[in-house]
């Protein structure tokens, strides 16, 4: 199955100024994490030693960013094309293989990373790097009749990926804020499904499967036994930093999906930050501060932040508003996302964009910092009490900024955050460009006009 979107908690990774370590260092620090770069350039990171089942993540540098307009799709269709025969192992092979060691394979891809994940036992570990990654990941052949069999597969996940209204306006709101690059779909393009030739996918798979361009990860071994199963993996791959990528750039344009259904929404974009940018947890408390879903069980949230309050003095209908901040390798997308009958959805986000200019010329009081500061944490350490995302985003982190820093360490991080600091990020950002992105009645939606 794969996941259709950013993983939005991407703005929980440290600053450039704490992640900022010799790449060739092994690090550690409470949670067992460890970073080691090999010779080749394959990073190999662990957390969790300990963990009573292993997981392994093998995570390459390509996304649908790098899908290119005479290829749009490719990366949707080498994610669906991952059990398929290689030239080591027949697609049956691999399926008998994974089911003989108890092991489950997942393939996920978003706009910067293809992700293969295992789950098994950890007396099997090796067997599944050596007998089904391996040949698996490395060894494919993207033969054309196997590529034009995907067809099914792919409209499948497209399908079932836009019967929700978010992934439809995440894809929206990319298009209309970014030029090329991080404005493709992640999912192919209906008009691209069955097109997708052998020579582009092994072009892609040239270029992109590289030692430099990955990072193996994983939870429930030692460093010394990864390192160990990643100079077998060595053995496999060439040499290389990976794809050469255009610099983003944002833009504001509008983008405006008909839609049927009892809500309308509306995305207004702003320019953000990047993974690594020395203000990402400060933008991450603008967030939080603004508003975000709750963390508590059967709570809407709608009562946290100063953004849903603030419309509301000025609005006597139905309506909800979020916030989210995406990050990416060298750009980010802050976002205000708002929902409200098609009747309503024009005012409520004109409302909105207009206390987000508020915000931005006036700031936010302390005590509205530190209160979205403790929701920051709590999001950071509820997140991380999952094993599959603690791994995911150590691999994400080590693979960007060469490093990454534990749970405790980021809370720490959000408590030294001031709120000037959030002052400024909020100018930086709720004051900047904006883009617009609309799901519903085109008849009933606003323009980026209306918001200027």
């Amino acid at each position: 199955m794969m996941r259709a979107s950013v993983i939005p908690q991407r703005m929980l990774s440290t600053a450039r100024r704490v992640l900022a370590a010799e790449a060739a260092q092994a690090q550690e620090d409470t949670l067992g994490q460890k970073l080691s770069v090999m010779p080749n350039g394959l990073k190999v990171a662990t957390i969790n030693p300990d963990a009573a089942g292993a997981r392994v993540m093998f995570l390459v540098n390509t996304g649908s960013r790098d899908d290119t307009h005479s290829s749009l799709g490719l990366t949707h269709c080498l994610q669906a094309a991952s059990g398929l025969n290689g030239s080591k192992n027949t697609a049956f092979l691999t399926t008998q293989l994974t089911a003989a060691l108890g092991a489950d394979l997942h393939v996920s891809a978003d706009r910067e990373h293809l992700l293969y994940s295992v789950k098994c036992h950890p007396n099997v570990v090796k067997d599944v790097i050596t007998e089904v990654i391996i040949p698996a990941i490395l060894s494919p052949t993207y033969a054309w009749w196997d590529l034009k069999n995907l067809g099914s597969a792919m409209k499948y996940q497209k399908t079932v990926a836009e019967t929700e209204p978010l992934f439809l306006l995440s894809d929206a709101a990319h298009k209309a804020s970014f030029r090329s690059g991080l404005s493709n779909p992640v999912l192919s393009p209906e008009s691209m499904i069955g097109k997708h030739t052998s020579e582009m996918a092994l072009s892609r798979f040239g270029s992109a499967f590289t030692s430099g361009n990955m990072t193996l990860a994983g939870s429930g071994m030692d460093q010394d036994a990864l390192i160990g199963f990643a100079s077998t993996i060595s053995e496999s791959l060439t040499g290389g930093s990976g794809l050469k990528r255009t610099a983003s750039e944002f833009v504001s344009k509008e983008v405006h999906v008909d839609h049927a259904g009892a809500m309308n929404h509306s995305a207004i974009n702003f320019e953000g930050v990047s993974l690594n940018d020395a203000d990402a947890l400060a933008a991450s408390v603008l967030q939080h501060a603004l508003g975000t879903q709750s963390n508590i069980k059967r709570a809407s949230g709608l009562t946290h932040g100063v953004l849903n309050s603030a419309i509301a003095e000025t609005l006597s209908c139905p309506f909800s508003t979020s916030a989210s901040s995406l990050n990416y390798s060298d750009a980010g997308l802050f976002t205000v996302h708002v929902v409200a009958g098609a009747n309503d959805i024009a005012a409520a986000t004109i409302a909105a964009s207009a206390q987000c200019a508020r915000i931005a010329s006036e700031g936010l009081d302390a005590a509205t910092v530190e209160a979205a500061k403790a929701r920051a944490k709590s999001t950071i350490l509820m997140a991380y009490e999952n094993a599959e995302f603690a791994l995911e985003a150590s691999a994400v982190q080590a693979s960007v900024t060469g490093s990454f820093a534990s749970k405790a360490k980021l809370a720490a991080l959000i408590d030294a955050v001031t709120a000037d600091d959030v002052s400024a990020v909020a100018k930086k950002v709720l004051g900047g460009r904006k883009s617009l992105a609309t799901l519903g009645n085109p008849c009933n939606v606003p323009i980026l006009q209306d918001l200027l």
